[in-house]
This record gives C-alpha cells, sequence and structure tokens, in this order.
C-alpha cells in the first residue's frame, strides 16, 4: 500500500470518542431527588445559591440537612386539617380541643376533689361531644340541650326532663341502661343547668328520687 493511500486511511479514521462525563463521574447530589413529593428547599433560595449547589458537594449537603430539619414541621403542616378534627386528631388532641369549645370541665377533677367521673367510651365519647359543640351551645339552659348532652356523653337514649310545675325545679328520668354512670350525670346537669333552677335525677323504671335508692347519694343539685 502506498504511503499516500495509508496517509489517507489515517485521516478517515474517526478520532477516539471521548468519555462521557455523566458515565464515568459520580452523579451530583440533589437535595431533592430522594423524595420527589418533597418540596425543593433549593428552589426557594436565591439564584446564585441554586448555580453554586449545582456544582459543589458541601452546600448541596447543607440544603438536604436543612430539607431534612424541616420535615416533621411539612408534616404537621401538611395535615393540618386533621388535627384539628374531632373525629381525626390523636387521643392526645382531643382533651385540648374540648377546651376550644367549652368542654374542658369534662377532663378535669370534679369540683369536690373527687375523682373524675370518666365518660364511657373513653375519647370516643368527648369527640362525639366536641363535633356537636355548636348545636349543643346554641341549645344550652334549655331541656332539649341537657336531653341531648346527656345522650351524647353516655350513649344511652331515652333521657327526659320534665319541669315541676310551680317551682324552679326539674325532674331528669335516666334510662336503666345509664344507670351506672350516674356520677358524670350529676356532674353534666349541674354544669348545664341554669344557675336559679335545682334539678332531681330519678331512674326512669321508678318515680323514687335516687336518695330512695341505694345506687344513689344525692338527688337535689343545687
Amino acid at each position: 500500500m502506498s504511503e499516500a493511500n495509508l496517509s489517507e486511511s489515517n485521516l478517515s479514521e474517526s478520532p477516539p470518542s471521548e468519555s462521557n462525563p455523566s458515565e464515568s463521574d459520580p452523579p451530583e447530589s440533589n437535595p431533592s431527588a430522594a423524595n420527589p413529593s418533597e418540596p425543593n428547599l433549593l428552589s426557594l433560595l436565591p439564584e446564585v445559591f441554586r448555580v453554586t449547589a449545582g456544582s459543589t458537594g458541601p452546600l448541596a449537603a447543607l440544603v438536604a440537612a436543612g430539607s431534612d430539619m424541616h420535615a416533621p414541621i411539612r408534616s404537621v403542616l401538611d395535615r393540618m386539617d386533621e388535627l384539628v378534627d374531632p373525629f381525626r386528631c390523636p387521643d392526645a388532641l382531643v382533651p385540648f380541643l374540648a377546651w376550644w369549645v367549652d368542654l374542658g370541665w369534662l377532663t378535669l377533677p370534679d369540683s369536690d376533689s373527687t375523682p373524675k367521673p370518666s365518660l364511657r367510651g373513653g375519647n370516643s365519647r368527648l369527640r362525639d361531644l366536641i363535633a356537636s359543640s355548636a348545636d349543643l351551645s346554641a341549645r344550652r339552659g334549655t331541656a332539649a340541650g341537657v336531653v341531648r348532652f346527656l345522650h351524647l356523653a353516655t350513649g344511652v337514649p331515652g333521657f327526659t326532663l320534665e319541669n315541676v310545675p310551680g317551682a324552679f325545679h326539674f325532674r331528669v328520668r335516666v334510662p336503666a341502661a345509664a344507670a351506672d354512670q350516674l356520677d358524670m350525670i350529676r356532674r353534666i346537669v349541674r354544669q348545664l343547668k341554669p344557675a336559679h333552677v335545682t334539678a332531681e335525677i330519678v331512674l326512669a323504671t321508678t318515680d323514687l328520687p335516687l336518695t330512695d335508692q341505694s345506687t344513689a347519694a344525692e338527688s337535689a343539685i343545687r
């Protein structure tokens, strides 16, 4: 082969391909690559930070650390509607919500320093009361309001309230299914009744006041 042909052959050969940096170099760290659903903290920073973080590791790592520190706060803010919903909030938050709607007295010891009566079902009854607090507040001090409150607090229907003619006094008839919740019933009636009236609690199966039965210690609520 002639030298001319050899020279032309060398010129026609393609030069060796250069290595692709994206294949040989390790990928640059991206603060938002770990979890694409998380907001990109880097996008909130000035442009000089965004440009620099794309070419240097330390700044990208610092932004990633900042994103991790803010993750718990973002998690709380993303479910804020859940935290103020009485049916979806954690159990530990239910008493806090009760104070928002003037039901915090149900979470405190009674005024006579006796152990506080517990609502049957725990927080489930308190959740029902919180959810109905607007309606209960609108009917506070009325017979319908007292009956509705007792129904939600005990989970037992059938409460009735009767006014005693000629006296500032009313009688609450308790259904037999709620006879084991008399301490809480007394406390609720004492809290809800108008200040100028007295109340009496009797079981629906009898007309005798609870002072005449073995299940009670007092009947008149002043």
